[in-house]
């Protein structure tokens, strides 16, 4: 990936002569563009008198000799760039000025971009399984540095391995390709610090159906442990292994674990905390659809039926059929006076949440004129159970796809929820409401390329790719 970094800086002066009387004669300058290792030098140096030659020291054991120059640096690295300038006025004798500036070349020109994750074994503290999650256009080759001594290594894309100790460890890994169309071996880099540990807290949430702003926290913590505490990110605190705790309101919350065990053989007592936010944004929000049909029979001219498509946790229905007749019922029949123009107002109501949705359809009762003499009939017929659902497989909570996605991502839940989704710097960039068993599309087409992570406000997440 090719980086285009502006950067314009004014040069600190050296003054490479003791006569003090022509300090001001020269003054060099320059500033300069990066664009991937190709670095463009423009020269900016004045002076009272002509500036007669140049001379350029790139830093890396080449040179150049005219005013605004442009380099190509062989790697990435740190380069100390000198400019120096001279002049062969006769008045002034042989007088020099020079002007140096660090410049940083840290250029990715291939498409390749290296990253990983990391999961510890729930059962053995030092045992760590890595995820490679590099983003590369097609195979690529994995090398692993697991950070100590006697390591070994891997070349395994996903590697499973076991630390010596507890303690950190710089892990790194190193990816690379052969690009074809540019005939050259493209490679990218990353190192984190691994942290292995004898006691390692974790926990898991669920919502609950009713009330989602009650959230039930299960300690998961596999090694054996004493006592768990809990700060809720409200303000208030708890403890014990499993705990149920109500939020105030619809927001997000930084939740905080703590676990202690205390190790007789070392007579020292083990701490570990987890911080994890909870996501109640979606919380209350409404879930429910309204969407109302007409279908008219040319050979039944008297009567219509309106089907009834809403979906959603429906516990109250309400319609207006536009002629001052209301019902209650689900599946109502009304009868029309005469001819006319209505509309009918459906209102779908979730009582537990307290929300609603509405729809309207417009009609005109106008039948060879004998309409003036008989009564027109209405029949709604109730489809919302006949919404059309896709059903996940058992141990499915949600499910995106396709993966990696170009122009839609398609999100699907079991059950109703809210979805927010955050790119790798954990920043929100986009939010959903779901119906249980109904599809629902995110446009993607905008969206950076690179790897994202979608959360429900139950706590299950994934990740997927956008490309």
């Amino acid at each position: 990936m090719k980086n285009n970094i502006l950067k314009t800086a004014i040069a600190t002066l050296f003054l490479l002569t003791s006569t003090s009387m022509f300090s001001k004669a020269l003054n060099a300058k320059f500033s300069y563009a990066i664009n991937c290792r190709t670095v463009t030098l423009v020269d900016s140096s004045s002076g009272t008198v002509s500036i007669d030659r140049y001379l350029w020291d790139f830093g890396d054991g080449s040179y150049g000799y005219t005013g605004s120059n442009t380099h190509q640096f062989k790697s990435n690295g740190t380069y100390r760039v000198l400019l120096v300038i001279f002049t062969n006025d006769s008045s002034q004798g042989d007088y020099n000025d020079s002007a140096e500036l660090q410049i940083t070349i840290n250029c990715n020109d291939c498409d390749i971009q290296a990253y990983f994750g990391y999961q510890p074994d729930l059962l053995k503290y030092n045992k760590i399984k890595f995820e490679n999650m590099t983003l590369a256009p097609g195979h690529y080759n994995s090398t692993w540095d697991f950070g100590y001594t006697g390591n070994g290594g891997s070349s395994l894309k996903n590697p499973v391995h076991t630390f010596p100790s507890a303690g950190y460890f710089y892990v790194k890994l190193r990816v690379s390709y052969y690009d074809s169309l540019a005939a050259k071996n493209c490679y990218d880099s990353i190192t984190q610090i691994i942290m292995t540990k004898k006691l390692f807290a974790r926990f898991t949430y669920s919502v609950d159906s009713v009330n989602c702003r009650t959230v039930t926290f299960h300690d998961s913590t596999k090694y054996r442990i004493d006592s768990v505490e809990w700060q809720f990110g409200d303000g208030n605190y708890g403890s014990g292994r499993n705990i149920t705790h109500t939020y105030p309101g619809n927001n997000m919350y930084f939740m905080m674990q703590w676990v202690h065990y205390y190790d007789s053989a070392l007579g020292r007592k083990n701490i570990d905390t987890v911080m994890q936010y909870i996501d109640l944004r979606g919380c209350n929000l409404c879930l429910v659809k309204a969407a109302i049909q007409l279908d008219g029979d040319s050979t039944k001219p008297f009567s219509g039926t309106l089907y009834n498509y809403s979906s959603g946790n429906i516990t109250k229905h309400h319609w207006d059929f536009g002629d001052g007749g209301t019902s209650t019922q689900v599946a109502p029949v009304h009868t029309y006076a005469g001819p006319g123009r209505y509309t009918i107002t459906y209102v779908a109501t979730d009582t537990i949440k307290n929300c609603s949705d509405t729809d309207r359809v417009s009609f005109k009762i106008d039948s060879l004129g004998y309409l003036k003499r008989k009564a027109f009939t209405l029949t709604v017929v109730d489809r919302t159970t006949d919404v059309k659902k896709i059903v996940l497989k058992s141990d499915e909570a949600f499910k995106v796809y396709p993966n990696p996605a170009q122009q839609y991502l398609k999100v699907l839940s079991a059950v109703n929820t809210y979805v927010t989704i955050y790119n790798v710097l954990g920043e929100i960039v986009s939010s959903a409401n779901l119906i249980a068993g109904e599809e629902q599309s995110i446009d993607v087409s905008n969206w950076a390329n690179g790897l994202y992570f979608i959360r429900t406000n139950q706590g299950q997440s994934l990740k997927f790719l956008v490309e």
